[in-house]
């Protein structure tokens, strides 16, 4: 009888472990899909944000400036929370180990690191069609650099949510 209670803590015992196991793969994949929302609504937000702050520049209608400046803070909105969602995430994952190893793979960094230079070669790019433009027409320095900011983020955020489907 007691050689049969022992076998059944052991076997609890590998149950609780069994369910940790579980229960830590399903946090892992929560906290997973959960970041490529945040990085999705932060892209949306960063898009609303900026690309309406950039048309208002553009446009001189006043009525129109008024709906983009509420898109735009709505866009904002979208963007700073999610910032803060991030932010929150990646202290998580950086308090515990185990989720930093689960979390912060190779293909994560390799993707991470993709999407930056894909970031770097839009820049590069409108660099040169921004100064093959300049040679025709006169172009406002102000909306070149919004201009190459809000695309060179942009083309960042979303080659990462890309790769980070593959």
């Amino acid at each position: 009888f007691i050689d049969n209670l022992s076998n059944l803590k052991v076997t609890n015992r590998n149950l609780n472990v069994t369910i940790n196991i579980i229960m830590e793969t399903t946090l892992i994949e929560k906290l997973d899909a959960s970041r490529y929302k945040m990085i999705l609504w932060f892209t949306i937000g960063w898009g609303g944000w900026f690309g309406a702050f950039i048309a208002k520049d553009l446009i001189t209608n006043t009525f129109t400036i008024g709906v983009l400046s509420i898109f735009g803070f709505v866009g904002w909105a979208l963007w700073f929370v999610n910032l803060l969602r991030l932010i929150k995430l990646g202290n998580l994952i950086k308090s515990d180990n185990h989720l930093k190893k689960a979390l912060t793979d190779e293909l994560l960094i390799h993707n991470r690191d993709k999407s930056i230079a894909t970031g770097f070669w839009t820049f590069l790019i409108l660099t040169v069609l921004f100064l093959g433009l300049s040679t025709f027409t006169d172009i406002s320095a102000l909306l070149v650099c919004e201009a190459m900011l809000f695309i060179g983020v942009l083309s960042t955020l979303i080659s990462s949510l890309i790769y980070y489907k593959q």
